[in-house]
């Protein structure tokens, strides 16, 4: 099963029946996968501020976790301030942003950045979210999804 298909899966069965997003180059894949899922609608907000707002907004209202989607690099940055108010006020919320090649990530090299794609979204987060992690092995996403949805809903 490719990737992307599984998380869409995923979210579907949090019973996540909209999914906030502005598409990317680094997250197109999963972008497709939800576009072809008959159980679960794309909204785009047009900037991710936005979007941000409108996922804690809906989990508000709804009751239930919400979601939302961006690609890497500034789009994750652009959340910031929502997410900020999710974790904050302890909404339930999951974001999922885009990840360059890992081939291009800076890691311990000695420059400053390879470019804004790369932006370090994890170090950004960590202190305003719950759990925030650089998914590095496929294998993983499980793993990393379930624990995501836990926290979220829990403490």
């Amino acid at each position: 099963m490719k990737l992307s298909d599984y998380v869409t899966e995923f979210l579907v069965k949090l019973g996540i029946k909209n999914i906030f997003g502005i598409s990317g180059g680094a997250i197109i894949h999963l972008f497709d996968s939800v576009a072809r899922h008959p159980d679960i609608q794309y909204v785009c907000t047009q900037h991710e501020e936005a979007l941000a707002m409108a996922v804690d907004g809906y989990a508000r209202i709804s009751g239930n976790i919400a979601a939302g989607m961006v690609t890497s690099g500034p789009g994750g940055t652009n959340l910031l301030t929502g997410v900020c108010c999710s974790f904050f006020d302890s909404i339930p919320v999951i974001f999922i942003t885009g990840q360059v090649a890992t081939s291009r990530l800076k890691e311990s090299t000695n420059i400053r950045q390879m470019g804004f794609q790369e932006t370090d979204i994890v170090s950004i987060y960590q202190s305003v979210t719950k759990y925030c992690v650089l998914i590095r092995n496929p294998e993983d996403i499980r793993y990393h999804l379930e624990k995501a949805v836990y926290l979220a809903q829990n403490g």
